[in-house]
């Protein structure tokens, strides 16, 4: 029930008590939640419609309402774990569900419109406003109890999304749009090249196909397992007369079949061999149709066609959808599997502080890996744009050696291949210079959540003694 005490901390005044906070904040997302859901019965009318493709920015910003409503919901029956009952915590928490899932409709009704409605910018501000009040007076907020039973965890995860939605609408652009962005028509892109990762003409590919993918997916549960062991067998060490023998030898086997940076392992290689026919008929296919398309085309296209950027094309795209197959496959599936397994683990398995570290830290690099390629997308278009007109100079220049040596052009054929490389180079070092910018922020990303993990861990064991030090 709302007591008096909530309001007696209201009327202490600045910083407001928790207390007093969940009471404002229940007024203030109910509110909200109001001014959204009448904003969103409101008619379209006729507004010029945008065209375009969506940008990166509106799937971020729809991702991170998801994460909200799932960790509001999750905050109801956390809350009746840890905390006492009462209606204002309650009425809060149901508020809060009601107003991210309010402005999450709105949100995609007003997508196609020429710009957003002013209460969503509003309503992002208020949120991230009221996120900040526990910032002013920290130590009653989270008290040492707060830290153990994680509520802090709740609180970070609820601030950090409702920032990047803040930011995403105010500064980056969440609208429809013409851009030649990456991530445009992704699941029409997706779409396409499907039907060849699954070969409707031959059932032993698909066999091969769902094998490799049940290896992915035990390879996954591996990578769990593996340190559960080198935990036990260290506990194990610890007691020589009861230790078990068998941990070493069945670690052992999971790390012959994990292998290491050097060594792929056995799981992997048997992966690969069974890939094999299947990039194979990939390719083949890719380069059947695309040929069977070059003769359909009329003659006055094949007159006026460079051969040399021609063969530079067709190359590249059987190469690069055997890249993006294989990329999709395994390493965004696998590394999406072991956020989902890790996440479920540790906070399964530990206190919501190792999950809380894992999730933020993969989300972080989720979003930076999104928004760099992007960025370095215009790079990588460039350098591809650069090699293909360098080979089209190369070839189409040997192909017409009669008319370069009739009009005596060898020296300017040679400098103007010379002057290709040199464009060429320089779109190459940009695109690799941007890669090892990604690569960086990456790797730096991971070091900073390992390092929140270890020191978390060595807390835990020097301090609270409540983990042993084989973890």
């Amino acid at each position: 029930m709302v007591s008096f005490n909530d309001f007696d901390q209201c009327r202490d005044g600045w910083p407001i008590q928790p207390s007093c906070s969940r009471l404002i904040g229940f007024g203030l997302y109910s509110g909200l939640a109001i001014l959204n859901l009448i904003v969103a019965c409101l008619p379209r009318g006729i507004f010029y419609q945008r065209v375009g493709n969506l940008p990166v920015a509106f799937f971020t910003v729809v991702l991170c309402k998801f994460v909200l409503i799932a960790v509001s919901i999750s905050f109801i029956f956390y809350s009746f774990y840890v905390h006492q009952y009462s209606h204002t915590l309650m009425a809060f928490a149901f508020a809060r569900v009601a107003f991210w899932v309010i402005t999450l409709s709105s949100f995609i009704k007003w997508r196609d419109l020429p710009y957003l409605p002013a209460s969503l910018a509003f309503t992002y501000s208020l949120a991230v406003c009221f996120d900040l009040i526990p910032m002013f007076a920290w130590n009653e907020y989270f008290t040492t109890r707060s830290y153990k039973n994680g509520e802090f965890v709740f609180y970070l995860m609820d601030f950090v999304p409702t920032v990047i939605v803040l930011i995403s609408t105010m500064i980056l652009s969440t609208l429809r749009s013409e851009s030649r962005s990456t991530w445009a028509n992704f699941s029409r892109k997706i779409s396409l090249i499907l039907p060849y990762v699954w070969p409707k003409k031959s059932l032993t590919l698909q066999f091969r196909v769902a094998l490799c993918l049940f290896l992915l997916l035990f390879g996954r549960l591996i990578n769990v397992a593996l340190p559960l062991y080198s935990k036990w067998i260290v506990d194990g060490l610890a007691q020589p007369e009861t230790f078990q023998y068998s941990l070493i030898y069945i670690s052992t086997l999971l790390k012959f079949l994990q292998g290491n940076g050097a060594m792929g392992g056995f799981l992997n290689t048997l992966r690969s061999y069974l890939w094999i026919p299947i990039q194979q008929y990939t390719t083949r296919e890719l380069e059947v149709e695309l040929f069977a398309h070059l003769h359909s085309l009329s003659l006055r296209w094949h007159l006026s066609r460079k051969t040399g950027l021609v063969l530079r094309v067709m190359d590249r795209g059987t190469s690069s959808v055997n890249s993006i197959l294989n990329y999709v496959l395994f390493n965004i599936v696998p590394t999406i599997t072991d956020i989902i397994i890790a996440v479920v683990f540790f906070f399964s398995t530990f206190n919501f502080y190792f999950g809380g570290i894992v999730l933020v830290t993969m989300v972080l690099y989720l979003v930076v890996t999104i928004y760099v390629t992007e960025w370095r997308t215009k790079f990588r278009r460039d350098m591809n744009e650069k090699e293909n007109a360098s080979s089209a100079i190369a070839t189409d220049s040997l192909l017409n050696y009669e008319t370069v040596k009739y009009y005596g052009n060898e020296m300017y054929e040679v400098d103007r291949f010379r002057h290709a490389i040199e464009c060429f180079q320089l779109a190459e070092w940009r695109s690799n210079a941007s890669l090892a910018l990604l690569n960086f922020l990456q790797n730096g990303l991971i070091g900073l959540g390992l390092t929140a993990g270890s020191v978390l861990v060595a807390y835990l064991i020097t301090v609270d003694h409540e983990l042993t030090v084989s973890y």
